[in-house]
């Protein structure tokens, strides 16, 4: 069993009006981060996890991703299911996501495009 608080997270600023806090589990198999976006992520472009499938829980706010060729609406309790390799980009109004990974997340996997 392992327990992290908030004050333990590592918080990474992506712009003014994103962010990121990491929760450092001992696991090599998953890993939990708490996201604010306001505006669009990745600043342009889009994005890709090569190793990690990845779910996003919207806590509140809303927003859109946006993949190759379609949109995708974010409500409050909705969850959005990304494969590995998925390009995309998200748009997020006051955005606060709850986000898994699996394996462990780590930003060598993500790989960003234009």
């Amino acid at each position: 069993m392992e327990y992290i608080s908030k004050n333990h997270t590592v918080r990474k600023n992506v712009s003014k009006d994103i962010f990121v806090e990491e929760y450092g589990l001992n696991s090599d198999d998953v890993s939990i981060a708490y996201a604010s976006i306001s505006g669009r992520y990745p600043l342009e472009g889009m994005v890709k996890n090569k190793e990690c499938v990845q779910i996003y829980y919207v806590l509140s706010g809303c927003g859109v991703v946006h993949f190759d060729d379609k949109d995708v609406s974010l409500r409050k309790q909705g969850v959005c299911f990304f494969d590995k390799e998925q390009n995309y980009w998200v748009e997020g109004d006051a955005l606060q996501l709850l986000i898994v990974n699996s394996p462990a997340w780590k930003s060598e996997q993500a790989i960003y495009r234009r």
